[in-house]
């Protein structure tokens, strides 16, 4: 009988402190997320040139809420690159030559994600999540890479920094899915995918050749991301 009563304890122990760790109030983790960007333009004569590949990396929150609600947050360092081809200006010898300019847009940004996510029950140790949110991104740098061509200068070729003209903050909404796979005690592997669309417009000033058209572009990307939590 003390010998059952024992084993009983040992049990529940052991099976309570999984379960538990499992549930536990707060994770931390890191997350590796590559990513291909692109810009939508409502400026007339702007054109998305493309799609361009980046990368992002950071550290997550995990909060739990209740049994399969989740609340994430952490902070991301996101490379995000896209394409814009446009009417332009350029001073060449003191004098304003118009052309057309293809730039590729190499943007760097602190991003602060807030995601609720939604799980199913654990089938085989996994559980799958739907997951809607807001990112606040504050800009690092910003590099592009010009092709300018005119008639007057054939084709210029340059690289420059563009931070000057491009909004300071971008906001976005966050929509994915994805799937947890238990690893044992609170480990967690996470593998999933998400849209991040962009909602202001992170370009500065007018057109330099018609004033009357403000510069604006949205940059949206889509991450297949992997993640630890422990």
């Amino acid at each position: 009988m003390k010998k059952d009563i024992f084993c009983l304890i040992f049990l529940a122990f052991f099976f309570g402190n999984d379960i538990i760790a499992q549930d536990k109030p707060f994770l931390f983790g890191i997350k590796v997320a590559p990513n291909i960007g692109w810009m939508n333009s409502g400026s007339e004569g702007y054109d998305n040139d493309g799609v361009k590949t980046g990368f992002s990396w950071g550290v997550i929150t995990q909060f739990h809420l209740m049994e399969n609600y989740d609340f994430h947050s952490g902070i991301n360092v996101s490379t995000l690159r896209s394409t814009l081809t446009y009417p332009d200006l350029k001073t060449i010898e003191s004098e304003q030559i118009p052309g057309n300019l293809h730039r590729a847009y190499n943007l760097k940004y602190l991003g602060i994600p807030l995601v609720f996510r939604m799980k199913t029950n654990e089938f085989t140790k996994r559980k799958f999540f739907g997951q809607i949110g807001a990112q606040l991104n504050f800009l690092l740098s910003a590099m592009g890479k010009d092709k300018f061509n005119s008639q007057d200068a054939g084709q210029i070729n340059e690289e420059n920094n563009i931070y000057d003209e491009i909004k300071f903050t971008k906001y976005s909404m966050i929509f994915g899915a994805g799937i947890e796979y238990q690893l044992g005690g609170s480990n967690v592997l996470i593998s999933g995918i998400n849209f991040n669309n962009g909602i202001n417009d992170i370009l500065k000033d007018q057109n330099k050749i018609d004033p009357t058209i403000r510069q604006i572009a949205k940059i949206n990307y889509i991450e297949l991301y992997l993640s630890m939590l422990f």
